[in-house]
């Protein structure tokens, strides 16, 4: 749901980094993916991912706001209980 995340986006920093930076380009091959899907294909250790967080409200995970939850719901989904 953040315009940094879409398709268009991507599209146009590609382009302007293309014409302003001689030809720099930019890439995110895992823009189209799910976020599970994505996880998955890093092969990212749920070691690695449980001291993760995205909280939207604070330097830690306050465990209540959108980005919190995404993370639960990710981790679970990726089968990881949270203690």
């Amino acid at each position: 749901s953040h315009a940094d995340g879409t398709v268009n986006f991507l599209g146009s920093v590609d382009a302007l980094l293309s014409m302003q930076e001689g030809g720099m380009r930019v890439s995110a091959p895992g823009i189209t993916m799910h976020t599970v899907d994505l996880v998955r294909h890093a092969a990212v250790p749920a070691s690695l991912l449980a001291w993760a967080h995205s909280c939207h409200k604070a330097n830690v995970a306050c465990g209540n706001c959108r980005g919190c939850n995404k993370y639960f719901e990710v981790f679970s989904e990726l089968g990881n209980a949270m203690d």
